[in-house]
């Protein structure tokens, strides 16, 4: 059995080979890297959206609480209240629908 030396251009093609094979490598781990940045920022994401849920929840919650005391304590101030913004609203949708029967 002989052994053969590699020639010139077999050593190149093995560097190149050996340089190609390190370059992926640390593209693979710079992926990783990468694919692990992403995966923390998603969960980041979805614990605060989580989080301003659960806030949401509790300032509606507070908000009914507040207004069901509020009626409770001063019921005729609460009807008038209601009276008004209905009057107001019933304003404001009449004009808007007659200025848009003038527009036209």
């Amino acid at each position: 059995m002989t052994v053969t030396t590699p020639t010139v251009e077999e050593k190149t093609i093995l560097q190149k080979a050996f340089h190609a094979g390190s370059q992926l490598a640390t593209i693979g781990w710079e992926a990783g890297q990468i694919k692990e940045q992403v995966e923390h920022a998603v969960d980041d994401g979805i614990r605060a959206a989580k989080r301003a849920a659960k806030n949401g929840r509790h300032a509606a919650v507070d908000l009914l609480d507040e207004t069901a005391y509020r009626i409770k304590h001063d019921p005729l101030r609460s009807v008038a209240l209601g009276f008004g913004a209905g009057i107001g609203l019933g304003a404001m949708l009449g004009w808007l629908v007659t200025r848009n029967e003038r527009n036209t």
